[in-house]
């Protein structure tokens, strides 16, 4: 057993001596340490970074969407109509008015948790002077039952209303919409929450749906996805946008493909992802102004404002910094829950989709080593100069199909980490290549001087263009020189002991000749 590990340990002393396989191990060191180093939070926030440069190349072509309108709670609506927040009646008012333009579907991005508890009679009177009714007596009291106006008005229209994820445990029997699933779904990448803030069953009864209002942050505070699909008690929950989308599709139930992880609306299939994650593009402030609506301008009546509604999908909410749903930007921006909620919507509906699997991520680990091989490759056959300049030339022809890709098809592949595994082996590897090199020369070079004059091989190193291995003429003298039973001993001997018998052979008669 003894002898066994000993040849064991010789013979990978023998494969360790050799320099691919050092190269090879130190390359494969180098891909694991940028795999390593790639899920650090730093490299992630770089990673996003680039993937919002590519996200606004892709939406170019998809960035508005004639039919979404957002009708939005602003400064305006509050300094003329009251401080949030609003009493249930006057949000009534402004849902019956989006109803009575016929739209094609509406989400409500406002949470209408329990009982109303604001004061209805003075927004009552506010609504009338607005609108002009002549009778703000009748309009008080039809307006006094909040909830009760606010059911009649969701019901004449598809609706679709909003519930918060609560990370607190809640057992109650909400109404959601049964989800029709093929398969075994792995729910383990979905956002989890512990239950679900809703309106009250009344209103629930009245709408066509219910959508989950929370947005997702990333390390950096900054909003890049909306939830398409999310746990709450262990019930499948639906995103506001996600379901505004079916409901506007006019399909009864939510269909998941389990084995394919896609959403089946219509004649759509959207793919869901591990985390269940709607990827945003940057927000674009021209194209949320151009289908934004104010409340206030919708409640006074002003013209052409219901032709804007009429067969379009509306999306209420509030932009003003007083309703609290403002959220971060990459650019620092901060814009208003709706304006995400908007933005998803216009994904959803152009089919224009940002794609980021667990594949890729595998993709990219393999990329890794990948790039690391090659840049192994490159420095051991090629100069250290030409080898530089092909692994740079490689990593910006990497990046550059990388971002062809994101622009065209909306998938996001990172360029970063095989591109830094390349430099990082380069880095590693260039010097211990350069160091055998030299290591070999030095060797070759005091292997000639034992049979040539030192001035000669010094001459050949340092000037190898003078070096004619086609041949040349030359006059020279020639000494020959046998030695006695030379045959018989190479048929005894070693190998390596007939090279150093020649070896000392050869240094005594070059000595001798030379002197």
């Amino acid at each position: 057993m003894r002898e066994v590990g000993c040849s064991f340990l010789a013979a990978m002393r023998r494969l360790w001596s050799r320099l691919e396989w050092r190269l090879a191990a130190v390359s494969v060191c180098a891909a694991a340490l940028v795999w390593a180093a790639s899920s650090t939070s730093h490299a992630s926030m770089l990673r996003e970074r680039l993937f919002d440069v590519f996200a606004s190349w892709f939406v170019e072509a998809s960035a508005t969407d004639p039919d979404l309108v957002v009708v939005e709670i602003d400064r305006a609506s509050l300094k003329e109509l009251g401080p949030w927040p609003w009493s249930r009646d006057l949000l009534a008012r402004l849902v019956e008015r989006v109803v009575s333009a016929q739209p094609k579907a509406v989400a409500l991005d406002v949470l209408l948790e329990g009982p109303d508890r604001v004061a209805r009679t003075s927004s009552a009177l506010q609504v009338a002077a607005l609108s002009g009714d002549a009778k703000p007596d009748d309009l008080t009291q039809r307006l006094l039952g909040g909830d009760q106006s606010m059911a009649r008005s969701i019901s004449n229209a598809p609706f679709v209303l909003g519930a918060a994820l609560d990370p607190s445990p809640r057992h109650e029997s909400t109404m959601l919409r049964p989800t029709l699933i093929h398969g075994t779904l792995d729910a383990h990448g979905l956002f989890r929450a512990g239950g679900l803030i809703t309106p009250s069953p009344d209103l629930l009864s009245k709408a066509a749906g219910l959508g989950a209002l929370s947005l997702l942050g990333d390390e950096d505070g900054v909003v890049r996805r909306v939830p398409m699909l999310a746990i709450a008690d262990n019930r499948l929950v639906p995103g506001l946008t996600l379901e505004l989308f079916r409901v506007a599709s006019a399909q009864p139930l939510l269909v998941v493909d389990a084995v394919s992880r896609q959403l089946i609306i219509g004649q759509r299939s959207i793919a869901i992802g591990h985390e269940g994650l709607l990827r945003l593009a940057p927000h674009n402030p021209a194209v949320h102004q151009a289908r934004r609506i104010s409340a206030k301008s919708l409640l006074q009546h002003e013209a052409g404002i219901a032709e804007r509604i009429q067969g379009k999908v509306v999306i209420i909410g509030g932009s003003a910094p007083e309703l609290g749903g403002l959220q971060t930007l990459s650019s620092g921006q901060l814009v208003s829950s709706t304006a995400l909620h908007a933005d998803a919507y216009t994904l959803l509906a152009s089919g224009r989709l940002l794609i980021r699997t667990e594949a890729l991520r595998w993709f990219e680990i393999v990329s890794m080593f990948v790039g690391a091989g090659l840049a192994t490759l490159a420095v051991m056959g090629y100069s250290p100069l030409c080898s530089g300049l092909l692994i740079l030339g490689s990593a910006i022809g990497w990046i550059g199909c990388s971002a062809v890709v994101a622009t065209l098809s909306g998938i996001l592949i990172d360029p970063l980490a095989a591109t830094i595994a390349a430099i990082v082996c380069l880095m590693a590897v260039g010097p211990m290549v350069e160091s055998e090199h030299r290591r070999r020369a030095a060797g070759v070079k005091a292997r000639f001087e034992r049979h040539l004059a030192p001035a000669i091989v010094n001459r050949v190193v340092h000037q190898p263009e003078r070096l004619k291995l086609e041949g040349e003429v030359r006059n020279v003298t020639a000494l020959f020189t046998d030695i006695e039973g030379y045959t018989t001993m190479t048929e005894r001997a070693e190998p390596t002991e007939l090279i150093k018998v020649l070896d000392g052979y050869f240094d005594g008669l070059t000595s001798i000749a030379v002197s």
